[in-house]
């Protein structure tokens, strides 16, 4: 019998940044006797036939859209602090001479810390631009101060360049969240040799090696945003962030089996068949069956064949299913309904809830964003996929040159994500199907998707399928030099899209995303991309590597107009292993510094480009050293 264990602690912290914050078009009543406004601009406000005199009092220019950014107070930061800590402890031995056993339990926390800085209060933007005359000296004075509502209010002066360090920090609101995510897991499972019972291939000598084994794994996760998250009081949040509090739950049985088919044959080295299925069952009533069935077949000490089927389930996870539903932002280049000249016809908008009287007069975004409603859904049915692989590895007798080439084929259905706002608006006007006209909320005054609560519904739901396919490329080569200088290998990493294909409403468009990028397709999904590593390694620990990671050119989707070229980026990246315990590393990533490309409207982005796909911070520098006790 033998104990183990495994503990690891990790703490991170992450400091982003995007542009300032400001009024972002709130909806405010400018007064006439505004001591900020000019002589002039008070003429043209509230003079004959200007906009404050048009209905209501005279005296104030009512409903008004405020649009400001805060240049001066500088770009709103959030500060990420995680603390992760885990561990594992079991005991494993042997149960007779044929079956060994493990059994094991997980302990999993992590805790989350955000500080989110220089966003503005849309309440106290209000009541700062709500602004008259002090009866009693003369200065400028928020109402709100007047009346007693808000003694605090100091006036912003929207009319002048710059602003008091008074009203910045009356203006500006910090904040706060939490959360905490718990795992876990207890597993137990035994592993037999069936072959010494005599259950084996007549023409093989390995008998059948058998796995079985039983789960059970609980999550549980708490989000506890502060008072000015949830009540959407952060002007550059686009809608208010709800918490999230939920458990899941599953148990499973699993099995595996390897069996021996051919060995020692004129034909095969060996032919063996891999098997498994897992039983889940969750907390929510919803139960999965995953299965594979794998061919190994190896012809000779060069070449080798192989393919597989695999059915896999992924259930909902706590966010996915509990997450509360709330406004937020989405990008479109512009409203097909906006503007004095609208893209759709007249029919086309009414069909998502223009009026004839809006029809032309709808207010396009000055941003590119728009509001959606998006959240959870506790009745989301897990997702299935089915994977087929087929292929082969040839390797040299010397061990100096390998290659493997795969093809894959991988459909998943009833996939969990979202119908986009944008695909919703456009099955709308081409449609008229009440299935997505009804998720179409505009505002009854001006017909807007931006403004206040007007909005798309757009909630986690199934849509219809996902399918990726192509071919999987990996290959080594190395040069050993005679002397003490070492040897120096190449790796080529690469896979090449021949489908990459997003079906969002069953029975609709299916859109064909390899090559393409925007829309529906998202992210850039080049058809071809790879990694080229050279690594050269002497004798006593020191290695140096350079990294060729090339993405291929995209297309937008459906004829847009910004393409995307072909990147390059080179890596660095030295390593000396000093002792046997110790590992020093040192590299650069992007060395030569490229910088992304500038993407306009990009939905899901960031920074107006996609960070997660470029190396949106030019060059990264890193730098760290291990120690691993024996």
């Amino acid at each position: 019998m033998e104990f183990f264990g495994e503990v690891g602690f990790v703490k991170d912290r992450s400091v982003s940044q995007i542009a300032e914050s400001g009024a972002f078009f709130p909806q405010v009543d400018l007064s006439c006797d505004n001591p900020f406004l000019s002589p002039q601009q008070a003429s043209v406000l509230c003079g004959p036939g200007g906009p404050a005199t048009v209905s209501g009092d005279p005296n104030v220019w009512e409903g008004v859209y405020i649009g400001k950014r805060n240049v001066e107070g500088g770009p709103r930061q959030n500060d990420i602090q995680h603390l992760s800590y885990r561990g594992v402890f079991g005991i494993r031995g042997y149960l007779n001479d044929t079956w060994s056993y493990d059994v094991s339990a997980n302990f999993g926390n992590v805790t989350l810390s955000s500080t989110y800085l220089n966003d503005f209060s849309i309440t106290n933007i209000g009541r700062a631009l709500n602004v008259t005359t002090d009866p009693d000296t003369g200065e400028a004075v928020c109402t709100a101060a007047l009346s007693g509502v808000d003694p605090n209010c100091v006036p912003w002066n929207i009319f002048a360049p710059n602003i008091t360090q008074d009203a910045l920090d009356y203006l500006t609101l910090p904040l706060y969240a939490n959360g905490e995510t718990n795992l876990r897991e207890y597993t137990a499972y035994v592993i037999g040799n069936l072959g010494d019972y005599g259950i084996r291939s007549p023409y093989a000598v390995g008998g059948v090696e058998l796995l079985l084994g039983a789960t059970t794994r609980s999550e549980e996760l708490v989000f506890q945003p502060d008072s000015g998250f949830t009540s959407g009081d952060g002007a550059g949040q686009g809608g208010p962030t709800i918490g999230v509090s939920g458990s899941l739950s599953v148990d499973e049985i699993f099995s595996e089996a390897k069996i021996y088919l051919v060995e020692g044959a004129d034909w095969a080295d060996t032919l063996t068949m891999d098997l498994g299925y897992r039983y889940s069952e969750y907390s929510t009533a919803k139960e999965t069956d995953t299965y594979k069935l794998a061919l190994g077949w190896d012809i000779n000490e060069m070449w080798k064949v192989r393919g597989s089927f695999q059915r896999s389930a992924r259930h909902a996870n706590i966010r996915e299913l509990y997450q509360a539903q709330s406004i937020g932002l989405y990008d479109m280049d512009s409203e097909p309904c906006g503007g004095a000249d609208p893209e759709a016809t007249l029919e086309e908008c009414q069909r998502t809830g223009v009026t004839s009287a809006q029809y032309g007069n709808i207010p396009q975004s000055p941003a590119n964003q728009y509001n959606s409603i998006s959240g959870g859904n506790p009745d989301l049915e897990p997702e299935t996929s089915d994977t087929i692989s087929v292929g082969f590895v040839y390797r040299t007798m010397e061990g100096d040159f390998d290659v493997s080439l795969d093809y894959f084929d991988i459909k998943v259905e009833d996939a969990i994500g979202i119908v986009a706002a944008e695909t919703t608006l456009d099955l709308c006007l081409d449609t008229g199907d009440a299935q997505f006209c009804d998720l179409i909320n505009r505002g009854p005054e001006t017909g807007s998707l931006w403004l206040g609560q007007d909005n798309i519904i757009a909630t986690n739901v199934n849509i219809g399928f996902e399918q990726r396919s192509g071919f999987d490329l990996n290959s080594s080569y190395t040069i050993r030099f005679d002397n003490d200088f070492g040897k120096l290998k190449f790796n080529l990493v690469g896979t090449y899209f021949t489908k990459f294909d997003t079906q969002p409403v069953v029975g609709l468009r299916v859109y064909e995303c390899a090559g393409y990028w925007g829309g529906v397709c998202g992210a850039p999904n080049p058809e071809w991309q790879h990694n080229l590593r050279a690594t050269w390694e002497n004798n006593d620990g020191l290695a140096v590597s350079a990294n060729w990671r090339y993405l291929g050119e995209t297309q937008q989707l459906d004829s847009g107009p910004q393409d995307i070229d072909a990147e390059n980026y080179l890596d660095l990246t030295a390593r000396y292993r000093w002792g046997d315990n110790t590992t020093i590393s040192v590299g650069v990533n992007n060395v030569l510094e490229n910088d992304p490309p500038y993407l306009t409207g990009a939905p899901g982005s960031n920074g107006n480009t996609y960070p997660g796909y470029f190396d949106a911070l030019g060059r990264y520098v890193f730098a760290s050293i291990s120690y691993q006790f024996m």
